[in-house]
């Protein structure tokens, strides 16, 4: 700063434009951080007032402000009164300063003033000095600069154009106003000029002038809050005039038009709602004119007129265009809407005339304010003239609900506002309260009325009762059980029929249904009689079931009256039938769904929503969903349940539940699981065998944890496991006898879902065992194969089964175990196997001494599994190859015949013993001459069995067998040739090729290369296994030919 100073005095003294600016900023700065300083002080310590010590934590000096800030001058200058005014002007000097950001913070520390230190603005006495000892200064006359201030306020609020000072400019004119309470003995202090106090006609004109200009495009939400304790803080003649009050009023009203509409308009409205509202409803002791005789003088007119402002303000929220209604914010609108209900149910207890307020101005036109020159007027013509759009309609039923709300009435009390109410409903929708009555309905035939109706009738019966509004006299509440029922079963049940069953065109709103959810609770709640309740319940619950009305509505209405009346009345015989037939529907459901899924014959579903909602409907019935927790069904309802889940149908062999879809199931299951549980054990042990069989989810979170809880826990399982092994043996039967025309794949899934259920089993029993799975039967294994050649893929079927449950297993030792036992050389652990694998080797008499190409490729996938097994293992299992094979040779000799069954059985023992001996012994291949496989083009005929060379040019040839289906001679000589190939999956595929790459014969080669290198061969082994095949098969064999 000094080097500045040097620096002006070195340039004469001329000041430059950021020097300017920059005192200018610092001036500010300084003003304001005083200012508000002053506020926090006098906030954080105010002064004690009167003998109220609630403050002394705060102020244990007790302080007074106009003392303190002449501490310390000298009193011969001016005395100690005019040291305090002198001192404290400066305080509101700049009320009228230029610089809005100076009076913005002026008002706010006035207002901190008034309400914390009126001392500083009300000191003035012409006694001695204060006594410290005193808490307060008792405030008198004010002389000087101080009187001022009172003088200034018209001139503040005329002169304030500033939008963001007017909320604190009229806060601050408010605080001011109160903080002349207790001066002196007149009670309106602050609107007495000859007593320092306010000129009235002046600040009501100013603040008249201000309103009308719509306080200069200030925020309403901001200043109309003030609006009304304004209004009530202006002074009352002791004519009882409320001039001054209604001028303010008047310019309120006009002011809102230039306020920019939208929610700054809504919150004037509301203003001058509440501000005429409280001017009817204020007692006439409290303007001074109770008990002067000037009762009487009070002008009807002005009483009307005040009352207009409510009625402009009605019919401002009802009217209001959509357009203007959605670009107000919401808050200030329902701000409105609350004001409105909490003002009309005020105002119609006040007007009662045996108990209403007699010692305010409405009672004096309270029949007016009622009849169809005020209330009912403007709601009856607002739906007249605006009702087609339902706007109205809605808007006055928000404004009837929120006064139902707040009613502290009886229901069913009668006032000046029920009848309206309900000559509003007949007015808006004509079939709403007598729904008959309209030309041309009947029962059945009945429209339902629109969603704004419909909410209009639910708050107008909680509102004035339904008997009330349900008898055309309305105050004859004869008979409301016969007016309730008719309602509810000839209106309310129909138009839910209509709107909300399966047939209906279009989905109704979520509010739409909970409205007429509502009205029945509403009209059942009306009905004195428990019996007629339950009754007319059940009756209209059947009407409902019967029509398909949606799930999620019937779910709804239930918990609403179970929760609103007593549950007696919900649980009834045709709620148990409804639960019967929705249990029905549900395991419906799920079954249809998991037969399309699995490839069958049904594809019914359902849509998720549907399926939610009767999810959600079931656990209803027993208690267990969120929002009912009571059980509203009987027993027998349960039993039915449980017979609909267990129940034994041609599709259960494909029957699973991977996510949990049958929530029929899981609701028993977690009913089971509750503590309070009445299910004996018989129907524990159904349940839990069915989600066994159905596994997934359910098994393994619900299920599963019931039975490791359950206090009969070892019995439970011993009998579930016990079940289990029975099931599977007969579901093994029921897939090796299945029909061959089934839908495709369905053979496959079966096999999927029998080896799921040999994995839970293996899960219950803690071991794994073909003997569990019931796969151990060697005559089921040897009828596999041994079978006529048309019935040859039962064999797959069953190791389809046991592929699965051997790949359930990830470890290739485990599932070596499984099949092979501990691999002994004993005939009972080596039987087993070796039939498996006969079951699965594809020969034909034809092709026997080429069989090596021919084997089913399955056999050499599960060959590949016991590979390295001992060779004791093999050996033994070569041994009972070859009795098999005498056997049966023995067999043809003694019936000199060889039938097809023995044939099937010799050939692929044949098969297998050559599969087995290369494995042990290492491959004798006899040379065979590779001309004599091949075949002329000339020679091929269509149904021809031959083998196509699939990679032709490769060193070691792989054969497939084909049978040829077309021959084409458009390229005559050159003939080429149409193939079908049956694939291992029974699919067949078409290729076209030449004659070359068709053979007669198929050369052995072996797809997997374990089985082209020989082992090293035991020469005693070897002499022994060849001695038993010349004694056992060869010698028989000629000894039959001779």
């Amino acid at each position: 700063q000094q080097q500045q100073q040097q620096q002006r005095q070195a340039s004469g003294g001329v000041r430059s434009e950021s020097d300017r600016e920059e005192s200018e900023e610092r001036y500010e700065r300084t003003i304001l951080t005083v200012l508000g300083g002053l506020s926090l002080l006098v906030k954080e310590s105010p002064e004690n007032e009167g003998n109220n010590n609630s403050n002394k934590n705060k102020n244990n000096n007790s302080l007074v402000y106009s003392y303190l800030i002449v501490k310390g001058e000298d009193d011969d200058k001016k005395n100690g009164s005019e040291a305090r005014v002198a001192a404290a002007a400066p305080l509101w000097r700049h009320l009228t300063s230029s610089r809005s950001p100076f009076r913005r913070a002026t008002y706010s520390l006035l207002s901190d003033l008034s309400q914390h230190a009126p001392s500083l603005l009300h000191e003035g006495t012409d006694g001695d000095d204060i006594d410290m000892e005193a808490p307060t200064c008792s405030p008198g006359r004010s002389s000087g600069k101080t009187r001022q201030l009172p003088n200034l306020i018209p001139t503040v609020i005329t002169s304030e154009h500033d939008p963001g000072n007017i909320s604190k400019m009229l806060d601050f004119v408010l605080s001011y106003i109160a903080s002349f309470r207790g001066v002196g003995d007149n009670t309106d202090a602050a609107w007495d000029p000859a007593a320092d106090g306010i000129d009235p006609a002046k600040t009501v004109s100013a603040l008249a002038k201000l309103f009308r200009r719509g306080c200069h495009g200030s925020p309403a939400v901001g200043w109309c809050p003030i609006a009304l304790p304004l209004v009530a803080s202006l002074p009352i003649p002791s004519g009882g005039s409320n001039a001054m009050q209604m001028k303010v009023l008047a310019a309120l009203w006009e002011g809102k038009e230039y306020t920019g509409g939208g929610a700054n308009e809504a919150a004037v409205v509301t203003a001058v709602v509440e501000t005429a509202t409280f001017l009817l409803l204020r007692r006439l002791e409290d303007s001074g004119s109770r008990g002067t005789g000037n009762e009487e003088k009070m002008s009807s007119d002005d009483a009307k007129e005040i009352a207009g402002y409510v009625f402009r303000g009605l019919e401002y929220y009802l009217t209001k265009s959509e357009d203007s209604r959605r670009d107000a914010a919401t808050s200030s609108l329902k701000e409105l809407c609350n004001a409105l209900s909490r003002d009309l149910q005020r105002l119609d207890v006040v007007s009662d005339d045996t108990d209403g307020r007699k010692d305010c101005i409405l009672f004096a036109v309270r029949v007016w304010f009622w009849a169809d020159g005020g209330i009912r007027r403007v709601m009856l013509d607002s739906i007249m003239s605006h009702g087609d759009n339902g706007l109205v309609v809605e808007r006055l039923g928000d404004v009837v609900r929120l006064a139902a709300d707040g009613k502290n009435a009886t229901k069913g009390s009668v006032g000046r506002l029920p009848p309206i109410l309900r000559d509003c409903v007949s007015e808006a929708g004509a079939n709403i309260v007598d729904p008959l009555s309209t030309p041309g309905s009947s029962e059945g035939s009945l429209l339902p009325p629109k969603e704004a109706e419909i909410h209009l009738m639910l708050e107008v019966l909680k509102f004035c009762g339904v008997s009330f509004v349900l008898n055309s006299a309305g105050d004859d509440p004869a008979q409301p059980t016969r007016d309730a029922e008719s309602y509810i079963l000839g209106a309310i049940v129909p138009w839910v029929v209509t709107l909300f069953s399966s047939s209906a065109l279009s989905s109704k709103s979520a509010f739409s249904r909970d409205a007429y959810i509502e009205i029945l609770c509403v009209c059942l709640e009306s009905i004195p009689s428990l019996d007629d309740r339950r009754r007319i319940w059940a009756s209209g619950l059947k009407d409902m079931v019967d029509a398909h009305v949606d799930l999620n509505f019937l779910t709804k209405a239930i918990v609403a009256i179970a929760k609103a009346d007593d549950l007696n009345i919900v649980r009834c015989e045709a709620l148990d039938e409804f639960a019967m037939q929705v249990g029905d529907a549900a395991s419906m459901v799920f079954r249809n769904g998991a037969v399309r899924e699995s490839g069958g014959v049904l594809d019914t579903m359902v849509d998720s929503d549907e399926f939610r909602s009767m999810r959600l409907l079931l656990q209803t019935f027993v208690g267990l969903s969120p929002v009912c927790s009571q059980v509203l069904i009987g027993e027998g309802v349960i039993q039915s349940w449980i017979n609909v889940v267990c129940q034994q149908t041609e599709h259960d062999m494909i029957l699973e539940d991977d996510v949990g879809s049958n929530v029929l199931l899981d609701l028993l299951l977690a009913v089971a699981s509750t503590k309070s549980s009445h299910l004996c054990y018989s129907n524990l042990l159904r349940l839990t065998s069915q989600s066994w069989k159905e596994g997934g989810q359910i098994w393994t979170s619900r299920c599963w944890k019931l039975l490791k809880a359950h206090k009969d826990r070892e019995r439970l399982l011993k009998e579930l496991q016990d079940y289990a092994k029975a099931v599977l043996e007969q579901d093994l039967c029921m897939i090796d006898r299945h029909d061959e025309k089934s839908k495709p794949g369905k053979i496959d899934c079966m096999c999927l879902v029998w080896s799921n259920r040999c994995s839970r089993l293996f899960g219950l029993c803690g071991d794994a065992s073909l003997v569990l799975a019931g796969l151990d039967n060697v005559q089921l294994w040897k009828s596999s194969y041994s079978s006529p050649l048309q019935e040859y893929r039962s064999g797959n079927r069953l190791f389809a089964c046991l592929r699965y449950v051997l790949q359930s297993f990830d470890d290739p030792t485990e599932r070596r175990k499984l099949l092979c036992g501990d691999m002994k050389s004993g005939d009972t652990a080596t039987e087993l196997t070796l039939h498996v694998l006969l079951s699965l080797v594809d020969a034909s008499p034809s092709l026997v001494p080429f069989i090596n190409s021919t084997r089913h490729h399955q056999c050499f996938k599960l060959f590949s599994l016991i590979g390295d097994a001992p060779r004791e293992y093999l050996v033994a299992m070569c041994r009972q190859a070859v009795n098999i094979i005498a056997n049966e040779m023995n067999v043809s000799i003694v019936s000199e015949l060889t039938d097809h069954r023995s044939a099937q059985v010799i050939n692929r023992s044949v098969a297998l013993l050559d599969l087995l001996t290369a494995k042990l012994f290492g491959r004798r291949q006899a040379i065979v001459d590779s001309r004599e496989a091949e075949i002329s083009q000339h020679d091929v005929k269509e149904g021809d069995i031959l083998f196509y060379v699939a990679n032709d040019g490769s060193e070691v040839q792989t054969r497939v067998q084909c049978r040829v289906a077309k021959i084409h001679r458009d390229d005559y000589p050159n003939l080429y040739f149409t193939i079908r190939i049956d694939g291992e999956d029974g699919k067949a595929t078409e290729r076209q090729t030449v004659a070359g790459r068709l053979k007669k014969r198929a050369i052995a080669t072996p797809p997997d290369s374990t089985l082209t290198t020989g082992a090293k061969e035991s020469v005693e082994e070897g002499a022994d296994m060849t001695a038993l095949i010349v004694n056992s098969i060869i010698k028989p064999y000629l000894s039959r030919e001779k």
